[in-house]
């Protein structure tokens, strides 16, 4: 069986891709660091997942009044839950109510408050992950003798 140069350019890089990837998994290393690589990943993996959950579950949303809502279809309107003051309207970051309003929404002023409550939903409870996040793939980096996680 004979291969292309071109098949055999790409199984060497494959190969190539798999070593590297064993060797920053930590194949190679003394049995101390491997499992000090392996706690990292699993921790950083958990911390993951802690952090779209805190997204995921994050509620916020703006009230308005009427004539904010000026410019919005009225089958939107109607859908839009009450707020806490009479006569106002919640406009939360749930899909029903986020991106329709992004879309439609004449104000710029309150598409841009809606948008920076999107982006920065859940900050409180996702920075301290964040930070042992980053804390975490700094150390592993420096198990690997790499001088940063990007490198």
């Amino acid at each position: 069986m004979t291969f292309s140069t071109a098949a055999l350019a790409t199984m060497r890089r494959v190969i190539d891709h798999w070593a590297r990837d064993l060797r920053r998994a930590g194949h190679g290393r003394p049995d101390d660091e491997r499992a000090e690589i392996r706690a990292i990943v699993n921790r950083v993996v958990s911390l993951e997942a802690t952090f779209e959950r805190n997204v995921d579950e994050w509620s916020d949303a703006i009230e308005m009044t009427r004539d904010d809502l000026v410019g919005l279809p009225e089958s939107y309107v109607v859908g839009l839950s009450a707020g806490a003051a009479p006569g106002t309207f919640r406009v939360s970051l749930e899909y029903p109510d986020y991106y329709p309003f992004m879309e439609s929404s004449p104000r710029r002023d309150l598409r841009e408050a809606l948008a920076r409550k999107m982006a920065t939903r859940a900050v409180e409870a996702n920075r301290p992950l964040l930070e042992e996040v980053l804390a975490l793939r700094r150390r592993q980096a420096a198990i690997l003798g790499y001088p940063s996680w990007a490198h």
